[in-house]
């Protein structure tokens, strides 16, 4: 039950939940899809690096199908950002435009179809990222690339779930 994971929240983290999705209506309402380009990780690990060149140290590493903004390209460099503001540059060999959604919630359930009378097969939590096979609805069916498959509520993710009018991918 999609409330029973909301009553988890103390006030700081529903606070925070309310504050990445208007950042995200932001985007979503930013112009066109030039103005917020949305890339995700296609590798099972990507470096991303604190300037537009493999002489920058390392800022972080990120995991597989992790959406992010593009902010701006610098040659085969995007400086990007992600759902919870850090800022990296990644190079173009490692982004796809694939469709890909991280879970912004607390915590979810990955279901067998798309409702919540369908059996729950996973449990996911925050930060989980996974690309798009299919919408239906409020609906997206999900992957991580490895065992975690099936459906999961569209408002507790963010990132790519829509790049085809028709949602199939």
């Amino acid at each position: 039950n999609i409330s029973l994971i909301w009553s988890d929240y103390s006030e700081v983290e529903m606070i925070l939940s309310v504050l990445r999705l208007c950042f995200a209506v932001f985007l979503a309402l930013a112009g066109s899809q030039a103005d917020a380009e949305l890339m995700c990780l296609s590798p099972k690990k990507a470096n991303l690096r604190e300037g537009a060149g493999m002489e920058y140290p390392v800022a972080w590493v990120a995991d597989r199908y992790t959406p992010f903004v593009v902010l701006k390209w610098d040659g085969e460099w995007a400086e990007v950002k992600d759902v919870d503001g850090p800022i990296g540059w990644a190079h173009r060999s490692v982004l796809s435009s694939d469709p890909c959604v991280i879970l912004v919630g607390k915590r979810a359930n990955v279901r067998s179809g798309p409702g919540l009378a369908h059996a729950a097969l996973w449990e996911v939590w925050r930060g989980y990222p996974f690309k798009v096979l299919r919408r239906q609805g409020d609906w997206i069916k999900v992957t991580d690339g490895d065992e975690v498959e099936g459906w999961i509520f569209i408002k507790l993710v963010w990132g790519n779930t829509h790049p085809e009018e028709t949602g199939e991918f």
